[in-house]
């Protein structure tokens, strides 16, 4: 890592909701080994999964995806955890992320490829997915 990149906080964005509490702790287990993945590296990882996990039903769902983006608009990148596709959340996140130029950081936990996330926005930005 370029001493540049080292201390960059980075934003970890992937699927959090989920119609059951297994599925939701999958969720945030993937989320944390993105995180673990950037702590690794150098990076300082800000996963909003670890931060509410199990908090649902504290407030509405609304104030959590707002926390988010404004969490995200204070990092430096973001990361996207596998599974994102279906997450309306996280897909709000990536956009948001993408518009204001944020820098992406591709993990090998995670997502790699760039050009991948960008085509499954394009594509639910045409009503395709």
């Amino acid at each position: 890592m370029a001493e540049k990149d080292r201390n960059k906080v980075v934003y970890v964005i992937g699927a959090y909701r989920a119609p059951d509490e297994i599925t939701l702790f999958g969720n945030i287990m993937r989320a944390r080994r993105v995180a673990e993945e950037l702590w690794v590296r150098g990076y300082i990882p800000l996963c909003p999964h670890l931060n509410s996990a199990f908090m649902g039903g504290l407030v509405p769902d609304k104030r959590f995806l707002e926390g988010g983006i404004i969490l995200l608009e204070r990092c430096d990148a973001f990361a996207v955890v596998d599974g994102f596709e279906n997450s309306e959340g996280s897909r709000a996140e990536i956009e948001h992320a993408l518009a204001i130029g944020k820098e992406f950081v591709p993990t090998r936990a995670g997502v790699a490829d760039l050009h991948y996330i960008q085509s499954v926005i394009n594509m639910g930005a045409c009503g395709n997915g």
